[in-house]
């Protein structure tokens, strides 16, 4: 696919799932589902943390300097899980997610500009899974999402 092709499909899959998380948002399920998404993704993390942390700090800005972080990422995404899914402290729950949505965005834009073929480690060690745009694509949704939800309250 061609770079310039490569771009319109971005855009287009962008504006599609920003328009699936306004309808969402607009049904009231939007936490239900971030809250389902985020302890999904904790889990798949926390099954085999020591690997998960190996491939993260990789790429993670955060992680490669604290790599502690990367330890207790997983344990932040299951807490934002718990907190959408039983409606408990919403707004910091949202402001955290966008917090490590725009770390997370930063460190993957950073990869895929340097062209490095990298594993992404946001279904923990055990399914590998490139580092592409659309994991960039997911953390920016991720992050609008939680954004949204700081004015839908």
């Amino acid at each position: 696919m061609n770079t310039k092709l490569g771009g319109i499909v971005d855009i287009l899959l962008s504006i599609f799932l920003i328009a699936i998380a306004v309808v969402v948002s607009y049904y009231g399920y939007m936490l239900i589902f971030m809250g389902i998404i985020f302890l999904i993704l904790s889990v798949l993390k926390l099954v085999d943390i020591t690997g998960f942390t190996k491939i993260f700090v990789t790429y993670d800005l955060l992680a490669k300097k604290y790599p502690v972080y990367a330890y207790i990422y997983p344990f932040i995404e299951l807490f934002i899980a718990i907190c959408f899914l039983f409606h408990f402290i919403i707004i910091p729950a949202a402001v955290i997610t966008i917090i490590i949505m725009t770390i997370g965005t930063i460190s993957i834009y950073k990869n895929l500009l340097s062209k490095d073929k990298k594993s992404c480690a946001c279904l923990g060690a055990k399914i590998n899974v490139p580092l592409t745009r659309f994991t960039l694509v997911e953390d920016i949704l991720m992050g609008v999402m939680a954004f949204i939800l700081l004015f839908i309250r």
